[in-house]
């Protein structure tokens, strides 16, 4: 299952960046839903390969470069800690624990949304390996 920004190996997506701020907890209870209609209910066996994997605010990553960046549902269930939270705790987490936002999210946002333009090959490559920090801080005291 390709899984995009939706959830990484480690941590779920972030849904104020897409949101915003003010309906981060709506985008999170969409999230919960999906993660839970739709991933949760695969077998445990499926495997997932998220869009990228995550980067931490100090540039760290549990990534070992060259590996594969996948798990499986059942791999998830049982290490992602959040995945068994009820709605509401899971929307507290995702809204109480919001990382640092990357400096060109709202560039990316609006060339999504087709609102921009990419300039040029370039632009479009330095856009796609610079911070996303798409990946919400779960595991923050």
């Amino acid at each position: 299952m390709l899984t995009g920004d939706t959830i990484f190996i480690d941590s779920v997506g972030r849904t104020e960046l897409q949101f915003g701020d003010g309906d981060a907890a709506t985008g999170a209870e969409l999230l919960y839903d999906s993660l839970h209609r739709t991933l949760l209910a695969e077998p445990e066996s499926v495997t997932v390969l998220p869009g990228h994997f995550t980067v931490n605010n100090d540039g760290t990553t549990p990534i070992t470069p060259g590996e594969p960046v996948d798990a499986t549902v059942g791999m998830l269930r049982s290490g992602l800690e959040l995945l068994a939270a009820d709605r509401a705790s899971f929307v507290d987490t995702l809204t109480e624990r919001l990382p640092e936002k990357p400096p060109n999210y709202e560039r990316i946002i609006g060339i999504n949304r087709g609102e921009e333009s990419v300039e040029d090959r370039i632009e479009a490559i330095e856009l796609e390996l610079g911070p996303n920090r798409c990946a919400a801080d779960v595991d923050a005291d």
